[in-house]
This record gives C-alpha cells, structure tokens and sequence, in this order.
C-alpha cells in the first residue's frame, strides 16, 4: 500500500517452489516490492529426522534395517530437503515395496519413486 499509513505487509511460509511461484506472481501481478527470505529449515536434520521418523512409526521390535537399507536411506536425505518431501517420498516407496512384495525398501525401488514423483533423482533444493 502507498500513502501516509504505514505500509501492508504479507507474510507467506511454504515449500521451496514458493519463492518460484512468488517471482513469478511479483513479474505478472504487482509492481510492489517482494522480499524473499530462505529459512534452511531442518535440511541438515533430515537424516535425524527420518530416524526418528522410522522409528515413531514403527513397532517397538522392527530395526530401520527392516524398513529400509542404508543405502535407500542415504539417497532418500540426500535427495529431498523437507519434512513434507521426505513423509510423501517415504509413503511412496513403501507403497511401492507393498506393491512388489519387496521389504526392505531398496535403493533401486526408491529410485524408482523419486524418478516418477519429482522427473528426475536430484530433487533437492539446497
């Protein structure tokens, strides 16, 4: 807003593709100032996370080795930077697993999942 009053101020918080979504919103729709701030989030918590993920999860005698290998865990927190991206991804590939008969999720059928979800495997957005 312009004028005497004090200026209007939004405040939006989501996923990365946000800040896409804001630049273009801000070249189409509005000659007002956009600012965008990048908050890191739990980036660098993600395998911490999905630990404590697999592990909330699941019964109290199932070790993460049974739900997942190290190696499809390694690819799944290097490949996604969000709590969201990681739920939705993990879903994905246990469905998967589910599907196939196939326990533990291996890196192969995670591949798999990132590859038809995001379009390709570098998904990250750090």
């Amino acid at each position: 807003m312009r004028g005497d009053e004090a200026p209007l101020s939004v405040v939006m918080v989501g996923q990365p593709q946000l800040k896409n979504n804001l630049a273009i919103f801000k070249k189409d729709k509005t000659d007002c100032p956009t600012t965008v701030l990048t908050m890191e989030g739990i980036q660098d918590c993600i395998p911490i996370y999905l630990d404590w993920l697999l592990q909330a999860c699941a019964k109290p005698n199932i070790k993460q080795g049974d739900i997942m290998t190290p190696d499809a865990i390694a690819l799944l927190t290097e490949q996604l930077a969000t709590p969201l991206q990681v739920e939705h991804t993990l879903t994905l590939a246990l469905e998967a697993g589910y599907r196939l008969n196939k326990n533990p999720i291996t890196k192969e059928i995670l591949h798999t999942v990132l590859t038809n979800r995001y379009g390709e495997t570098t998904t990250t957005t750090r």
